[in-house]
C-alpha cells in the first residue's frame, strides 16, 4: 500500500474506532491490493451491527 492511501486508511480507522459500534474497518479493491491508478477511490467496509 502507497504511504497516501496508508495515510488514509489509518485517519479513518482511528476515528471509527471511535465509535463503540464499529468491530473494524476493512480496506479493500485496487487500493489494498496495491494495482490502482491515480484516479481510483479508496474502498472501505466497515462491520457494525
Amino acid at each position: 500500500m502507497d504511504p497516501r492511501t496508508r495515510a488514509v486508511a489509518d485517519w479513518l480507522a482511528e476515528r471509527l474506532a471511535r465509535h463503540p459500534a464499529v468491530r473494524r474497518v476493512i480496506l479493500f479493491g485496487s487500493r489494498a491490493r496495491g494495482d490502482h491508478r491515480e484516479r481510483s477511490d479508496i474502498e472501505f467496509a466497515i462491520d457494525a451491527p
